[in-house]
């Protein structure tokens, strides 16, 4: 007999790259508010101008990194949506990566 936990497999969705860019896009967006209202002017130039390269990257990112990543992967057609719909009362297992 084996139990609820046995069964589930613990998978990765997002890519180092795409973790990486998320919690520092976090982090300078915090920065910058911070240094906006500490006055620093300077700093918070230099934290736009991160967020603008880290903008740059994902945009590369999404066209050629791993295929969680992708962009052709947020948008998907009708059949896919109420695929997921029918998952959400329990019809249909999910999938990983973006939800329709």
């Amino acid at each position: 007999m084996s139990s609820e936990s046995d069964d589930l497999k613990r998978v990765r969705v997002w890519d180092l790259p795409t973790r990486l860019f998320h919690w520092l896009l976090a982090a300078l967006v915090l920065f910058a508010w911070w240094s906006a209202s500490a006055r620093h002017i300077d700093w918070h130039r230099m934290a736009g101008s991160a967020v603008a390269g880290l903008l740059v990257f994902r945009l590369w990112w999404g066209v050629f990194g791993g295929s969680t990543a992708r962009f052709s992967q947020f948008v998907r057609g009708p059949r896919a949506v109420i695929a997921y719909a029918r998952h959400l009362f329990g019809r249909e297992a999910p999938t990983a990566g973006h939800n329709p």
